[in-house]
C-alpha cells in the first residue's frame, strides 16, 4: 500500500514538473526517481526560517558585499550596486521573501569566496549549483 502511494505521489510530482516545462529527458524516465530527486530534493534544503536567513546573511557578510535592509520601491525587491558592493533589500519583505531574494542574489552575483569558512563555502557551492524553482 505504501509503495502504491509513493508511486502515485511520484507521478503527481512528475506531472507537475512536466507542466512547469521541467520534463524528463525522455519518456522512459517518467518513472525515474533519480530525475525526480534532482528536481525535488533541493527544495528540502531550503528552510524558510530566521536561522536560514541568518546563514545567508552570514554568507554574504563573509564576501566583499555589504547587506542592508532599507525601505524602497525596488521592482525586484532589491538593489545590487556592483561597484560599491552593496546589496539593499526591501526591509518590509517577509522572511520567505528575504530568503528568496538573497538566494537569487547569491546565484547571480559573483561573490569572493576566498574569505569563506568551510561551512560557508559548502553552503555557497550547494546554493549556486542548484537550479531551484521557488
Amino acid at each position: 500500500m505504501a509503495l502504491f502511494l509513493c508511486d502515485l505521489v511520484a507521478k503527481a510530482i512528475l506531472w507537475t514538473l512536466h507542466n512547469q516545462k521541467l520534463t524528463p529527458p525522455n519518456e522512459e524516465s517518467t518513472n525515474d526517481f533519480s530525475y525526480l530527486a534532482t528536481k525535488i530534493l533541493p527544495l528540502r534544503m531550503i528552510k524558510y526560517t530566521n536561522q536560514f536567513l541568518v546563514k545567508l546573511e552570514d554568507l554574504i557578510a563573509e564576501s566583499d558585499y555589504f547587506l542592508r535592509y532599507e525601505k524602497g520601491n525596488f521592482k525586484s525587491g532589491y538593489c545590487l550596486l556592483h561597484d560599491q558592493k552593496i546589496i539593499i533589500v526591501n526591509k518590509f519583505f517577509t522572511t520567505e521573501g528575504k530568503i528568496n531574494i538573497l538566494l537569487e542574489i547569491i546565484r547571480t552575483a559573483s561573490l569572493n569566496t576566498s574569505k569563506f569558512s568551510e561551512k560557508s563555502l559548502k553552503l555557497y557551492e550547494e546554493l549556486s549549483q542548484e537550479e531551484v524553482k521557488l
